[in-house]
């Protein structure tokens, strides 16, 4: 079980997921490094749990973009990047749909990850 959870984790990192400090602008392909702040949700957002939606300058060609921060796994197996907050959700979501025993830890720094427990640990 040890090594099919490595293999899964490997394909998850390099292949799957895609790590997000900042987006990418859609329109010029550059990735944004001014954030500024926090902005109200769409409705679309909300519906899959974004509570929370960041606002970005692009620095190519100064569009604001949107980073909604999504909590509903079925929409991360859209979308497939995020930090760890997302990584974590989907993660954990294809554990226990591969019917692995796993759960999803926050810290008190906000920080999120998947706990897995195989042969008894």
């Amino acid at each position: 079980v040890s090594s099919h959870i490595t293999d899964l984790l490997k394909w998850f990192k390099s292949d799957f997921f895609k790590w997000t400090d900042s987006p990418f602008c859609e329109k010029c392909s550059v990735k944004a490094t001014k954030n500024e702040g926090l902005t109200e949700p769409f409705e679309e957002e909300l519906r899959y749990g974004a509570n929370r939606v960041e606002s970005w300058r692009c620095t190519g060609c100064n569009t604001l973009l949107r980073f909604p921060r999504y909590n509903d796994p079925a929409r991360l197996l859209e979308t497939r990047h995020g930090r760890c907050g997302e990584w974590a959700n989907c993660f954990t979501l294809i554990l226990t749909a591969l019917k692995m025993e796993a759960r999803l830890v926050v810290d008190w720094t906000d920080h999120v990850w998947t706990e897995v427990w195989f042969d008894g640990r």
